[in-house]
């Protein structure tokens, strides 16, 4: 099996996306969502990635919530063998290195079950072109 014949996910309009972060500097609004960033489906995760080791050191941690504004094409990668297949493909370490050189026909990836509580690892490569601000939670 090649790069190519690894299947895809299609993620459709209106699905829901949580991001985190601790950054006093993130502007929540979509179009200052640099890209490639990460999210998932369940927002539990997001809110353990958020929190996760905080000292209270004045940071702000909160979960943000977004919308698909289209259809989206994700690589769909299930185990770490396809993880190892895309990373030895590409040359490269790191997830965020794979998603800076992943070829324009994908929208970034899905790899489900990949966070502590079963939501899916969600790359998206250009969030400002295809998501849309719904919400901020502080936490």
């Amino acid at each position: 099996m090649t790069v190519r014949d690894l299947p895809v996910y299609p993620m459709s309009v209106r699905t829901v996306l949580y991001h985190s972060t601790r950054s006093d500097g993130l502007e929540e609004a979509t179009e200052a969502l640099q890209g490639p960033a990460w999210f998932s489906d369940i927002a539990l995760d997001t809110h353990w990635f958020a929190t996760s080791g905080y000292q209270g050191d004045g940071s702000a941690p909160r979960c943000i919530t977004y919308e698909t504004t289209t259809p989206l094409t994700l690589l769909l990668i299930r185990t770490r063998v396809d993880w190892q297949r895309l990373l030895d493909h590409y040359d490269v370490v790191s997830p965020a290195e794979l998603a800076d050189c992943l070829p324009v026909v994908w929208d970034g990836w899905y790899a489900p079950l990949n966070y502590p509580a079963g939501g899916a690892d969600i790359c998206v490569r250009t969030p400002p072109r295809v998501l849309r601000y719904l919400a901020t939670t502080l936490l």
